[in-house]
């Protein structure tokens, strides 16, 4: 019987890294697109309040990628975030 719900390590490593480049180009993207003054002050507010949360908060988004010893079995093992 296949356990369809397990998604080899490799592969969730990759996606972790796709989604770190994801939010990278994002935070890029908001940067360049924040008006510097005008009559733009919601979409301002709007773009910094996400920044700051992405400058605050970003480090905690996602899990992180352990290397395991060969004696240990090898391989890599995708540890989930956590709430704390």
């Amino acid at each position: 019987m296949t356990d369809y719900n397990v998604v080899p390590p490799a592969q969730t490593s990759a996606e972790l890294q796709d989604i770190r480049k994801a939010l990278t180009s994002l935070t890029r993207s908001l940067r360049r697109r924040r008006p510097e003054r005008g009559p733009a002050q919601d979409f301002r507010d709007a773009i910094d309040i996400v920044l700051d949360r992405l400058k605050r908060h970003g480090s905690s988004l996602w899990g992180h990628v352990i290397h395991l010893p060969v004696k240990a079995g090898g391989g890599i093992r995708v540890v989930a975030r956590t709430n704390n």
